[in-house]
């Protein structure tokens, strides 16, 4: 019996010895302490079944007859299995808690519009998951009414709420209403018709709208301002003819920073008209790939750019907004593919509550706007709820050891957002995240920033002053625990209106479309798409002409990378000689 109690003992010994060399990966893993533990209890529970049942082998391998001992095995071992199989009840109940929310439309169907996406299911509320809830009676301190930008006190109370499904005009295109855009189906959906889009997303194309204005009021476009000289490089004269996109002039493009970014913003505008089954106009523009497109900040040229400037002294109206290149993708900053980091939050991204409670920011302090960055860096010096650091982008170690990755950036409850040169390109991927986005004053206009909301019940993010001497303040009151709920509730709501609606590629390439079209509705003149007869001897031995079409076809420029070349040619970049 005695070697029995020294068997017993060692086995119990050895068991917590596996439990504790398992126990560092646990407590590592990228979860909530709640769910290390509980993998933890897990394990644990696991390893004392397995101690349990070797007890009862000994039992009734050594013929005990302690009632006691093999009662109290029993018990136990039940204990553990109920334990171990928790995981598996849950997966079985989780989805009954799945359950269909009353969805009203924000504005009434005509009659005559029938719904354009079909099959649609209706919004549900996830077990775990923030549902709506109303607004009425919160009180929140901040300098606007009705605000979400919580400070100390406050309530645990929020509302998640998206914008009216409304949109008059674009491009002289009429509006419908619907609310049946379903972001798991038709987020990637690059050829809704133009219908389609004006129901999905009604206020997508304020831009547009401003750009057509403009021109109504100064003129139209003429056929000389899109040619591309007037800047030294960076720009890209193109045609679209017959739903097919040309490159006529590819000036200068060539360097490591604007040749991915044309190639980028040609493949995205490619695969719009492409995607399209509805006839384009036909046009001719040009576009910029400049943090900013005018040298001359206060000049008016006209183009189509990633950004504008826009504040109290400045306003470049003659500029026609298009999506950043970014929105293909960014390889050379580690981001492989937009579309590849919206799957891969939608499957990996925590919620909220189980995020880090930290504010983080990653970037270069030799940029434009480096007095906003400074700022940032000043005012979280030393803060328990910062995580900003810098990054010098000429030193490998400090990018090897520093550097995040963007879906990591969506690990934290908090994200920073600031301007870089002109504009910062991050944005849109840190609006895709299910986190509080909180951001400077922004000089710089890209396509979806009238979307931004930072007060109100559709609040999506939290705006501080251009120094960030007030984000300490901010910050107190965001993670006050009164207000989790409401800080949560702009997380969400950012998530809703940008990744699951407004920065879909779906509605990335229903931009795409509108912009051509919005051009279109003002151009003062005429595609000239052939170039002028060549004659050409037949095999009669006479004489014939040829039409060609200006350019060369986006196909074949994304091979070679020219817009004319001598036969037998290699590709600008593919070819190497050997």
């Amino acid at each position: 019996m005695h070697d029995v109690y020294v068997s017993t003992v060692l086995n119990i010994i050895t068991d917590l010895i596996i439990l504790a060399i398992l126990l560092p990966a646990l407590w590592a893993m990228k979860v909530s302490v709640w769910k290390r533990t509980a993998l933890i209890f897990l394990m644990g529970s696991g390893i004392f079944v397995m101690m349990a049942a070797l007890l009862r082998v000994l039992f009734v391998l050594l013929g005990s007859t302690s009632v006691n001992l093999n009662k109290w095995c029993q018990r136990e071992t039940t204990v553990g299995i109920i334990a171990v199989s928790a995981p598996v009840l849950w997966s079985h109940v989780r989805p009954i808690c799945r359950r269909k929310r009353d969805h009203k439309p924000t504005s009434s169907r005509p009659a005559n519009v029938k719904n354009v996406f079909l099959g649609a299911p209706p919004p549900y509320t996830r077990c775990g998951i923030l549902p709506s809830v109303d607004l009425t009676g919160v009180d929140f301190k901040s300098d606007q009414a009705n605000t979400l930008v919580v400070e100390e006190g406050g309530s645990e109370e929020s509302r998640v709420s998206q914008p009216d499904a409304k949109r008059e005009t674009v491009g002289n295109q009429k509006a419908t209403t619907a609310s049946k855009f379903n972001y798991k189906r038709d987020g990637k959906q690059y050829g809704l018709t133009d219908e389609q889009c004006s129901a999905a997303f009604p206020e997508l194309y304020k831009e547009i709208d401003r750009a057509v204005a403009y021109r109504e009021r100064v003129g139209k476009i003429a056929a000389e301002e899109v040619e591309v000289g007037w800047r030294g490089d960076g720009m890209v004269r193109a045609m679209i003819f017959k739903n097919q996109l040309y490159i006529i002039e590819a000036h200068g493009v060539w360097d490591h920073n604007h040749r991915p970014r044309a190639l980028a913003t040609m493949h995205a505008l490619n695969r719009a008209i492409t995607a399209s089954s509805e006839k384009l106009p036909d046009i001719e523009f040009s576009f910029s790939t400049h943090d900013s497109a005018l040298l001359d900040l206060r000049a008016n040229w006209t183009t189509w750019s990633y950004s504008r400037l826009s504040n109290d002294e400045i306003n470049q109206e003659s500029l026609w907004l298009m999506p950043d290149f970014g929105n293909w993708g960014w390889p050379d900053v580690g981001l492989r593919s937009y579309t590849e980091l919206q799957t891969a939050l939608d499957t990996d991204e925590f919620e909220f509550r189980e995020k880090i409670p930290q504010l983080v920011w990653r970037g270069s302090t030799a940029v434009g706007s480096k007095d906003v960055r400074a700022g940032l860096i000043e005012h979280t010096n030393d803060q328990k709820w910062s995580d900003v650091q810098t990054l010098d982008w000429s030193n490998k170690t400090d990018i090897d050891s520093k550097l995040l990755a963007m879906e990591d950036h969506c690990d934290y409850m908090f994200t920073a957002q600031t301007e870089g040169n002109t504009y910062s390109g991050r944005l849109k991927y840190l609006l895709n995240c299910n986190s509080v986005l909180i951001a400077h004053e922004l000089n710089w206009v890209e396509h979806f920033h009238h979307l931004l909301k930072s007060s109100g019940p559709k609040q999506n993010y939290v705006k501080v002053k251009r120094d960030f001497s007030d984000l300490s303040k901010k910050m107190k009151g965001l993670l006050d625990p009164v207000n989790i709920a409401a800080s949560e509730a702009i997380a969400t709501n950012a998530r809703r209106i940008f990744r699951e609606q407004y920065l879909t590629p779906a509605a990335e390439a229903c931009y795409w479309r509108a912009l051509i079209r919005g051009w279109s509705s003002v151009q003062g003149f005429e595609v000239q798409a052939y170039e002028p007869d060549a004659l050409h001897d037949d095999w009669q031995g006479g004489r014939r002409s040829t039409k060609r079409v200006r350019g060369t076809p986006f196909e074949s420029y994304a091979i070679m990378e020219e817009v004319d070349w001598a036969l037998p040619a290699k590709g600008r970049k593919i070819c190497i000689d050997e």
